[in-house]
């Protein structure tokens, strides 16, 4: 069976179950979230990031910055503790031409 058959016979059996799925209506399938299994989904992330990562996991970083800030700020949770990285943005800081390292410090 060429390639392209078998593409064509792929999506058109795609088309059938979102058609099953949605049950003739044109209207939009819910969110995954409104579902059970999104809300075990969300519960579960939840507690993943409750808590500090095992010696043999990687590190958590989120960017704790606000919107439109000059400055990153990641918040990085390690097994050993929690600290910030600030970066300050080259290309948006007026082009003074002193650039710094990552400044490194403890989260508020």
């Amino acid at each position: 069976m060429p390639a392209a058959d078998l593409l064509r016979l792929t999506l058109y059996n795609a088309g059938k179950v979102d058609n099953e799925l949605r049950q003739g209506k044109l209207a939009p399938l819910p969110p995954a979230k409104d579902t059970l299994r999104g809300k075990i989904d969300a519960a579960f992330e939840a507690a993943h990031q409750a808590v500090k990562p095992k010696w043999y996991e990687a590190a958590k970083v989120s960017e704790i910055s606000a919107p439109g800030s000059l400055t990153r700020v990641y918040k990085i949770r390690t097994a050993l503790g929690t600290y910030c990285i600030t970066v300050a943005d080259a290309s948006r800081s007026g082009g003074s031409g002193t650039q710094r390292g990552p400044l490194y410090s403890n989260c508020p």
